[in-house]
């Protein structure tokens, strides 16, 4: 699979992800605007709590925050935008199928989250995001499915970013 944003966020009543803001240890904050979900009228500037990206350096995976298991990571992948900026994951075949890439987030029991990654098929199909051991999502980088979801309360959805054939896979838990 290729890699270009990884992001993690607690949510209270938003019901999608923010856009990606890539993080290393500083969170961004910057102003955001509430639109009318009907008419897209502009309501003005949306006030509510700091949330911060609790996945540090999110575009880096080479970074020692990122755990790999049975892979190997490397900055040679054409991103979203064009640019060479899209990790690629390799199963290093010590275990072929048990390729990991996580970083392991504040426990938050009871804690709605959203998570969301935007990935380009490589050489596997299928791909699993995970907000703890028992939650999690799968999806299928090939149809662009959602495969399947684990866990009480969790919901997921894969989005067609177009651009070569990258998905932006989104999980909710409440």
């Amino acid at each position: 699979i290729d890699v270009y944003h990884a992001q993690s966020e607690a949510v209270t009543y938003e019901t999608s992800p923010r856009t990606y803001n890539a993080t290393t240890s500083a969170a961004y904050y910057g102003p955001r605007f509430d639109y009318d979900p009907v008419t897209l009228d502009s309501r003005g500037l949306l006030v509510e709590e700091a949330r911060e990206n609790t996945l540090k350096y999110s575009n880096d995976l080479s970074n020692a925050a990122w755990e790999k298991y049975s892979s190997t990571v490397a900055l040679n992948a054409t991103g979203l935008s064009g640019s060479n900026s899209g990790w690629s994951v390799s199963d290093d075949y010590a275990s072929p199928g048990t390729t990991c890439v996580y970083q392991a987030g504040p426990n938050t029991t009871g804690t709605a989250r959203t998570a969301f990654a935007v990935l380009k098929k490589g050489l596997y199909d299928y791909i699993n995001i995970s907000t703890s051991a028992n939650t999690g999502a799968q999806f299928n980088l090939n149809t662009g499915a959602v495969v399947a979801t684990e866990g009480t309360g969790v919901t997921a959805e894969i989005v067609d970013l177009g651009n070569g054939g990258y998905y932006k896979c989104i999980i909710k838990t409440t």
